[in-house]
């Protein structure tokens, strides 16, 4: 016995040994892991992820999505921030709409719902926190979600190729899985692939789907091959139903990139070192390689090839003095590539890691025998950290990994003196994830059938643990169609968030059924940097922070006692909501406090006692004790006291720490509890609710408000309150709660209205209850225990009855007391509105079906329990398919997982049809009908179609069948559109004896041909008009005839035709904001109302105003998508918006206007010119200099700034040397501003004897967005409008003339560009004010073509008089309109539009862009693709802005979302739109004589005979100038 105790006495001084070794830890080690803690204190981070219901969307659907905000360093619920920013981004990078959520234990939910009308193409997803902005727009997470309006495949294949490069004469491997809409395995399909190169088919193989999952496709490419432009085109036969799909070949010819990175850093002489690389093509993506080392003397050292996504790594030994190159062997056609390998380093350390089942082994190379130090990390956290002894040369040292959690690691090593000198990334224990598992409870379902599903979540060991999860349902259709391999919540958190650079499908690392996918993690963290942070910046520790945390569950303040910092005193906070929970704390000595987890969607009331006063420093920012808040006013850093209302159900009362630390105390209930304990308010104290069950009664709203009084509420409706009327009439009711001896002079109880107590006067008449109305009563608790002497003292003894009023201020109506408390009431900040997802509702008769939202079921909040378990039920929608369930989610924890579930709907006997989206006139659609029979017997029956007038049947609309069982079979119905325009329903109808099914749809006819236009416009009694109209495509003639009875209806016509114009852009949103606000200014100068007018104005610029803030530039200015650079000229014109947009619009921030202002002035060169970006996007990013210093001059002018005497001086000089009649026109604008009389009227002398003779004649040459033609025109006249408009001395004739031009050049309410609209409108609102007369009764007269029209006007008549029919009179060939106004001298505005289509072709000489389009053959069999061949040309030796290509596409052939997504990345055009049967090319300039060629490899999906609309191209800025192309037209049988 005594030897054990000498034993245990052994072991208990090792441990305190090594107890005091672990205190007297090195100090270079210790300074490391002080540096790094404080640095991670001070600069906590975290991390968003966004969840949405799918990646692909057709226009008219709702995005639906959740978003997980979670500290970095444990991937728990964030505690940094509570407040999320969702920005969805249309194609071209405008601002669609932008969300603030408030985060709930880790998650806020949201939506978008895309208009019907909206643009498809690729939009952005962005989610961030303000704290997250401090680090860089890098670590914000961004999704790219497609929209556009497909056909869905009707077999669910996947086409991928075993590698990412090929070359000349190389064999290609392709692999296709195919699944049928049961997700089952399509065993025996045949397999028809096609190989073309440049659009020429060079191969054709013919293939037999076994019993593999996936088939492989070979095939050799050419080997003189020279071209990188290659297709593989896939065509499946299975059961009667066909589909295809179809990729590009990822060739590459020498355009191979190659990058090196040495494990842990360096690669050092005489060690075996491992180089990792990544290859890369021509448009910066992985592409697979295969080569040698060599070194000067061309000596083969090692081989290498890439293993995954273009990555690989190699291992040898350098020598001293050798440099060694890279020869690229395969692809074929990239053998003259070398490539030089980083330096070799000597007397150096290396790093190597090596992942082993007990941890992982550090090799280290030491340069001689020393000390070092290792030290690891995860999300921001050291696991790892000691001081080793290392040997010189090669040294292993075991780390044990387990306590690790999931996630990337970094191991860094330090050298004796504690500086870096190597870093190796590795991935660790992903085994330590969240297990979902989502079980149905069963694998196929009817359509419309309730669908019961448990989910299971667990950690590694197989123990369920709570969690929050968001669920899709998804037709299987749609995601297999969008192949969709962005990030998910497993890839993003632990992975994608923490490296530098893009990677390429990031989910494939996490992929369970990826063999390779361990592999591939290992070398992208070779070849990817650390993204967060680097040592550097640890030890510096000196980030500059701009934005501090947003957490609406904090309230940060101080205690005044007039203008001196207050004592230490209590402040109270009470929250006014449903949960009725109170707190109270004592300030630090100099009176400040803080107050954490409130609830931020209630108002809140605090309370100090007089004379004290209370100032808020913020609600929803955190404030540290090492970081003072933006807001604060003092210096030094704040120290507050907290208080955490915290959550347990099981605790009744705050457990109070009140110790003596400096820094204050927390109020707190349980250090580790999850969810606010609802507790009721009851004094100036609170108790758990369900502790005050027999205690209180709480009556709600709903009871109270149909009561004609408060005591009707009060009787019989809580027990043991007696309510007894007055005998006085009027007098109010005597109250009295059961049970209470008085100890006071009255039995009534104490009434606490809004906070405030209030006892009853002994004259009824005073009774509370007479003071307020029950409809504003939010609320009443009614106390009637002892608790109210406890907790109000004497004054509660007879009860307490607790009244909220809805507006919380009820009590400032009555006599108040002398109050003994300070108060000060904050309310919650308004954040987004969120929408529950709906789930429609089977109202269809059986055998019809309506419901096939792709979208079947979207549930952001489904919490499993303790035992990791929920269940969830929903009714699958009416399409006969397969469905995918995902579910993503994080726990309490901190584990990350996700899974996915396919289960299927199916009728026995069904049909299924595809229909295209558009039609043109006189298209034929070969309607195609699939019948589906899977029972065991063969079928009788008919189908029968529905289709209105407008289309036409060729063949009958009723046709039997015979089908066998379990096949499937097809019937076509010919269908012809006439040449009507609209959208027309299509219902299809199957019968036989045992079933029945129904189907509708809707398609949209459109004319082809060329739009042709012919526009007048004027301001004369008596007008005649000849015009022609030719090759009229029947039923596309329209026309219409307005007469402006006042400038509103003269101006909002204009604001119309600038609403259909495509837009997105600050410039361009612009165009749509700016006649909004001219029309209200009208409206209210001239005394005018229009209410539905002003509602519709001011929605759209309050709509304008937030969307152009966004793309304000940090530092100031602005840009055209917010990124940096500013724009000097664009920020001058937005000035003037703003300027302008302040006076109806009082929302326009001040110090908006200030900033901009200053930010122009700062740009000054004090040369008299200003500093300007050069090439940004479009016409203001390529303004001539001495055009954008007269504009900038301008719009300081116009908005009030005096001090640009220099600049105002060199534009003047310069503008009147130039005799530009555009610059003279900035500058006498500028120059009436500044009061310079003599040099204005010299400049609008000069304007008078230039346009004596006419407008045609006027000497410009551009303007600041570089119009040309009769927009820079209409510019030019707008900007002299306004200048003479200025003077009350102007010439009049010269101010008439000008506005007539303006008013004869308006086409279909569009004044040349849109630059030319908005000044035009701003000239004619001016001009209708400087002119103001009284107007008389009039008749309008219309003759066209001998037939006569007349409508009579008054005085009074304010509504556009509108002349739609006269149309009708109108003919093919010669046609006269003859205008008159009679019974008046005055004219009224008038504008004659008529459009129609021709197939004649009538591109204007002035466009200097010219297009073509090849359809490479006009017939062709469904599910085949045809290529489209689009050559888009520069035709001038000049660069011109923004273009835009409008591509038409026929029916029955669609566009491929993947190509236009992949297009758009090699660069072959900016941004796309799918803008109805047309695809939308825009281009932010072109250089000189620029040729671009757009090769589109349309996939024919519907039978029939089709031409497309024409197409054409233009320059946005002088869309009056088009070069128009006759439209493409296919056979598809």
């Amino acid at each position: 016995m005594k030897k054990y105790y000498t034993f245990i006495l052994a072991i208990g001084i090792i441990v305190i040994a090594l107890m005091s070794f672990n205190v007297s830890e090195d100090p270079i080690l210790q300074n490391l892991k002080n540096s790094w803690k404080q640095y991670a204190n001070t600069y906590p981070e975290e991390k968003v992820y966004l969840q949405t219901d799918k990646p692909f969307f057709k226009p008219g659907e709702t995005i639906w999505f959740n978003t997980f905000l979670v500290n970095s360093n444990t991937n728990k619920p964030s505690t940094i921030s509570d407040v999320v920013y969702v920005t969805l981004k249309d194609p071209k990078g405008n601002v669609y709409a932008t969300h603030e959520l408030f985060v709930q234990d880790g998650t806020s939910r949201g939506d978008f719902t895309l208009d019907t009308g909206a643009p498809g193409g690729i939009y952005t997803i962005t989610a961030y926190t303000r704290w997250m902005q401090n680090f860089g727009e890098e670590n914000f997470f961004k999704k790219k979600v497609q929209v556009q309006q497909v056909i869905t495949p009707r077999l669910l294949l996947t086409l991928d190729f075993e590698k990412e490069a090929y070359g000349r004469g190389d064999e290609v491997i392709a692999e296709l899985k195919t699944r049928d809409l049961q997700n089952r395995h399509t065993k025996d399909a045949s397999i028809h692939a096609t190989v073309k190169i440049n659009g020429q088919e060079i191969n054709d193989i013919r293939l037999v789907v076994g019993d593999e999952e996936k088939t492989k496709i070979k095939f050799t490419l050419p080997s003189n091959l020279q071209s990188s432009d290659g297709l593989l085109q896939v065509l499946v036969d299975y059961n009667g139903q066909q589909e295809s799909i179809s990729r590009s070949i990822p060739i590459v010819l020498n355009k191979i990139s190659l990058s090196f990175y040495p494990e842990g850093g360096d690669a050092v002489v005489g060690t075996l070192s491992k180089i990792a690389f990544i290859a890369r093509n021509e448009f910066k993506k992985g592409a697979d390689v295969y080569g040698e080392i060599i070194d000067e003397q061309g000596l083969s050292i090692v081989d290498f090839h890439s293993f995954h996504m273009g990555m690989g790594a190699f291992t040898f030994t350098p020598k001293p003095g050798k440099r060694y190159f890279a020869h690229v062997l395969k692809p074929s056609g990239n053998e003259n590539e070398k490539f030089e390998l980083p330096s070799i380093k000597t007397n150096t350390f290396s790093l190597s890691i090596i992942k082993r089942k007990t941890g992982i082994t550090c090799s280290i190379n030491s340069p001689n025998e020393t000390v070092a130090f290792v030290v690891g990390k995860t999300h921001n956290e050291i696991y790892h950290a000691e001081k080793i002894s290392l040997t010189k040369g090669l040294n292993e040292h075991v780390i044990n990994v387990d306590k690790f959690p999931a996630g990337i690691a970094t191991f860094t090593l330090f050298n004796g003196e504690g500086l870096e000198e190597a870093e190796r990334l590795v991935f660790l224990n992903s085994q330590k994830t969240l297990n979902v598992t989502i079980m149905t409870d069963k694998k196929d379902y009817m359509p419309s059938e309730k669908i019961n599903l448990k989910v299971k979540t667990t950690d590694e060991h197989g123990k369920g643990v709570a969690s929050k999860l968001s669920l899709s349902v998804v037709d299987d259709q749609l995601i297999s169609f969008a192949d969709d391999k962005q990030d998910n919540i497993l890839s993003w958190l632990l992975l994608s968030s923490e490296l530098k650079g893009e990677i390429q499908e990031p989910s494939f690392y996490f992929n369970r059924e990826e063999t390779k996918a361990e592999d591939a993690l290992d070398l992208l963290l070779l070849t990817h940097g650390w993204r967060r942070y680097n040592w550097k910046d640890v030890l510096k520790n000196d980030r500059a922070i701009l934005y501090v945390p947003e957490n609406n569950s904090s309230i940060s303040g101080t205690i005044k006692n007039g203008d001196k910092a207050g004592s230490q005193q209590e402040v109270v906070l009470m929250e006014l909501g449903n949960r009725r929970r109170l707190a109270k704390v004592k300030t630090t000595t100099n009176g400040q406090f803080s107050f954490k987890n409130i609830d931020a969607s209630t108002p809140v009331v605090l309370l100090t006692k007089k004379p004290q006063t209370i100032q808020v420093l913020s609600r929803g920012i955190t404030v540290q004790q090492d970081m003072s808040p933006v807001v604060a006013a003092n210096d030094d850093p704040l120290k507050m006291k907290e208080i955490r209302i915290a959550m347990k159900d099981d605790v009744a009362k705050p457990v109070i720490e009140d110790d003596a630390q400096e820094a204050g105390f927390d109020l707190k209930m349980d250090a580790d509890v999850a969810s606010l304990n609802e507790v009721v308010v009851v004094g100036y104290g609170m108790q758990n609710k369900k502790d005050l069950t027999g205690s209180i009664a709480y009556i709600e709203r709903e009871e109270i408000s149909p009561l004609p009084n408060l005591q009707n509420a009060l009787q019989g409706r809580v027990a043991g309150v007696v309510v007894t009327p007055n005998g006085t009439p009027g007098q109010a009711a005597n109250v009295r709660i059961r049970g209470f001896s008085s100890v006071s002079a009255s039995a009534q109880p104490l009434y606490v209205i809004d906070n405030y107590p209030i006892s009853s006067s002994i004259n009824s008449n005073d009774n509370p209850l007479n003071m307020i109305n029950p409809d504003d009563i939010e609320s009443i608790f009614v106390l009637h225990s002892p608790e109210g002497s406890a907790l109000y003292g004497s004054a509660g003894a007879n009860g307490v009855i607790v009244i909220t009023t809805k507006s919380r201020s009820a009590f400032s109506q009555m006599k108040k007391r002398k109050a003994i408390y300070n108060s000060i009431t904050l309310e919650p900040r308004k954040f987004t509105t969120t929408r529950d997802f709906f789930v429609p509702i089977t109202t269809t008769s059986p055998g019809e079906r309506k419901n096939f939202n792709t979208t079947v079921y979207w549930n952001s909040a489904i919490t499993t329990d303790v035992n990791g378990e929920a269940n969830v039920s929903f009714n699958t929608n009416e399409a006969a398919s397969a469905f995918r369930i995902t579910a993503e989610g994080i726990s309490g924890m901190g584990l990350i997982g996700r899974a996915e579930e396919v289960y299927t709907t199916q009728l026995p006997f069904s049909i299924d049809v595809k229909i295209p989206n558009y039609l043109s006139f006189e298209d034929t659609l070969r309607l195609p009908v699939m019948i589906k029979n899977i029972t065991t017997k063969n079928i009788d029956g008919t189908i029968n179609i529905e289709i209105p007038n407008e289309l036409r049947s060729l063949h009958g609309k009723t046709t039997s069948f015979n089908i066998s069982a379990n096949q499937t079979k097809t019937i076509y119905f010919p269908i012809v559109t006439t040449s009507t325009k609209g959208q027309f329903p299509i219902n299809i109808t199957l019968a036989s004896k045992d079933y029945h099914d129904n189907i509708s749809h809707t398609i949209d006819v459109q004319p082809n041909g060329f739009p042709m236009m012919v526009s007048y416009s004027g301001k004369d009694l008596k007008r005649k008009l000849r015009f022609d109209i030719g090759d009229i495509e029947k039923g596309s003639l329209q026309g219409s005839i307005n007469v402006y009875t006042d400038v509103l209806s003269d101006l909002f016509s204009g604001a119309e035709g600038i609403l259909r114009e495509p837009h997105g852009c600050f410039e361009q949103t612009s165009a749509s904001t700016y006649p909004n606000i001219l029309a209200l200014q009208y409206m209210k100068e001239s005394g005018q109302v229009k209410p539905d007018i002003e509602r519709k104005a001011i929605k759209y610029i309050g709509d304008g105003y937030k969307r152009l803030t966004s793309f304000e530039v940090a530092g100031g200015g602005f840009e055209w998508f917010g990124s940096p650079p500013a724009h000097e000229g664009l920020t001058a014109y937005g000035l003037m918006e703003f300027h302008e947009m302040k006076k109806v619009f009082p929302d326009v921030d001040d110090d908006l206007i200030l900033r901009t202002k200053k930010w122009l002035l700062d740009r000054r060169k004090g040369d008299g010119t200003f500093k300007q970006s050069e090439g940004k996007y479009d016409e203001f990013g390529d303004g001539v200099e001495v055009i954008t210093n007269a504009y900038i001059c301008f719009a300081l002018s116009e908005t009030g700034v005096n001090d640009i005497a220099a600049e105002y001086s060199r534009s003047l000089s310069e503008c009147v040397k130039s005799k530009d009649l555009y610059r003279m026109a900035l500058m006498a604008n500028t120059a009436y501003n500044l009061g310079k009389k003599e040099d204005y009227q010299m400049l609008t002398d000069y304007y008078s004897n230039a346009v004596a003779t006419g407008f045609d004649k006027m000497n410009v040459t551009r303007s600041v967005v570089r119009g040309y033609g009769e927009s820079l025109k209409i510019e030019t006249v707008a900007l002299w409008s306004i200048a003479l408009m200025k003077s009350i001395r102007s010439n009049m004739n010269l101010i008439n003339s000008s506005a007539r031009y303006l008013l004869e050049h308006r086409e279909y309410g569009m004044f040349g560009s849109t630059q030319g609209t908005i000044l035009s409108l701003k000239a004619l609102t001016a001009y209708a004010q400087y002119t103001r007369t009284l107007r008389s009764d009039g008749d309008f007269i219309v003759t066209v073509n001998n037939s006569i029209d007349r409508k009579h006007y008054t005085s009074n008549t304010r509504e556009r008089i509108t002349m739609q029919d006269f149309s009708r009179n109108l003919r093919s060939g010669s046609n006269t309109v003859e205008i008159a106004f009679e019974k008046t001298k005055e004219p009224l505005p008038y504008a004659l539009d008529v459009v129609w289509n021709s197939k004649t072709p009538a591109s204007s000489t002035d466009c200097k862009v010219k297009l073509s389009t090849i359809l490479s053959k006009k017939s062709l069999n469904r599910n085949e693709t045809v290529r489209l061949m689009c050559e888009l040309a520069n035709i001038t030796n000049e660069g011109l802005p923004m273009t835009v290509a409008l591509v038409a596409i026929p029916a029955g052939l669609s566009a491929q979302p993947w190509q236009l997504k992949e297009l758009q990345e090699k660069g072959l055009f900016d941004f796309y739109e799918v803008i109805g049967n047309k695809l939308a090319f825009y281009y932010r300039g072109l250089t000189p004589r620029a040729k671009i060629d757009i090769n589109l490899d349309l996939k024919a999906e519907v039978p029939g005979t089709y031409e497309s609309s024409a197409s054409c191209a233009y320059l946005y800025y002088a869309d009056e100038f088009k070069h128009w192309v006759k439209g493409t037209s296919v056979r598809i049988e």
